[in-house]
């Protein structure tokens, strides 16, 4: 009878754990990208100041009582994921310099970034990016930029323990690509890009 009774309980406990997914987050462009300007980002550095137990972690596909049942982490610490997406795009666009040379350091903080399904797909991030001045020792630029991706119908039949970890991933890749291509392409940014607000104080 025990066995009898601990059975459904133990049904519930397996129903409720979360299984885990090592999934890879990768920069792809979601714009026509052209050549911003000469190669002078030397650098870049993110800090991840989510405060996720986990700093791998990144999303989750839930049941309906909020229950995380699977759950997507980045192969690494997300902000080395983050620092080489924007690795890559700077390198798309030809502003990734060589060692030895450049003269900028690009630092991104993580303020928000997670991604969670219930019946539809949803990914939210929030950057903040900083650009410093080797030669003049100073910040010389800084921008926030967000994205709350929405995707999938509220009669999607893959929810729940049918939810796709796939599908759920390739909308946070999306999301970070299209944020990534927002920051790069402020008016700002380029300007820096270009060598202008890059003369020392008088």
């Amino acid at each position: 009878m025990k066995i009898l009774f601990r059975l459904p309980i133990l049904v519930l406990m397996l129903a409720l754990a979360a299984c885990a997914h090592i999934v890879p987050l990768v920069y792809q462009p979601t714009v026509f990208i052209a050549r911003s300007g000469p190669p002078i980002v030397i650098s870049v550095s993110t800090i991840d100041q989510r405060g996720e137990d986990d700093p791998r972690w990144f999303g989750a596909i839930r049941g309906g009582y909020g229950n995380p049942l699977k759950v997507l982490n980045a192969p690494t610490p997300l902000a080395d994921v983050v620092s080489q997406a924007f690795r890559a795009a700077l390198a798309t666009r030809g502003l990734l310099a060589a060692s030895g040379q450049g003269d900028i350091d690009m630092n991104v903080t993580i303020e928000q970034f997670e991604s969670d399904q219930y019946l539809r797909r949803e990914a939210q991030i929030r950057l903040t990016l900083t650009l410093t001045s080797r030669r003049l020792g100073r910040e010389i630029y800084r921008d926030t930029v967000a994205t709350d991706l929405l995707e999938g119908s509220l009669l999607d039949f893959e929810s729940g323990a049918f939810g796709s970890v796939e599908k759920l991933r390739f909308v946070v890749q999306i999301a970070l690509s299209q944020t990534i291509d927002a920051a790069l392409s402020k008016q700002g940014f380029l300007d820096v890009m270009r060598g202008e607000g890059l003369q020392p104080s008088s």
